[in-house]
């Protein structure tokens, strides 16, 4: 961490630790850890954020069982839009 990443650091309310808001859930008011959001909010709440929000979540904050369940929620979603056509050489 460098002098100025200080900036980034805020207080969870559910655990009252800090943590870096880069890599915490923003729940419209207040920053959580990934465990801190899920365990107040549930796991679906955790599921429905924003998908810039979940990819800023790391395995350490959340946990073996929960990044699994991102991920496949991610692919899933990835899934559903499609990709845009290729070009074919002429």
């Amino acid at each position: 961490m460098k002098a100025h990443d200080v900036r980034h650091l805020k207080l969870c309310p559910s655990c009252s630790s800090i943590g870096d808001e880069r890599e915490m859930a923003f729940d419209g008011s207040d920053f959580y850890h990934g465990r801190c959001f899920e365990a107040d909010f549930g796991l679906d709440a955790l599921i429905a954020l924003p998908r810039k929000q979940r990819d800023h979540l790391t395995l350490g904050d959340v946990g073996n069982e929960t990044m699994t369940i991102l991920i496949d929620t991610a692919e899933e979603e990835d899934a559903l839009v499609p990709s845009p056509p290729r070009e074919t050489p002429t």
